[in-house]
């Protein structure tokens, strides 16, 4: 199965899964992305926070090509 962020994404619109991904899981509000770069080690952060009710994601790691 593909994953995508922890959710599966096979047999999904697209836009059904971006909406899920900008979407708090719990309030349903715009979600707020904070990236952080770190160029020595080639890597991207990224927090997601919703305004609405105070909760934090999980943080991301991504590596730059």
């Amino acid at each position: 199965m593909e994953m995508q962020k922890g959710m599966p994404i096979a047999n999904r619109p697209a836009d059904e899964i971006i909406e899920t991904i900008e979407n708090c899981f719990l309030c349903g509000h715009k979600l707020n992305f904070i990236h952080v770069t770190d160029f020595r080690k080639n890597e991207v952060q990224e927090d997601a926070r919703c305004t609405a009710c105070g909760i934090k994601q999980k943080t991301h790691t991504f590596i730059l090509q």
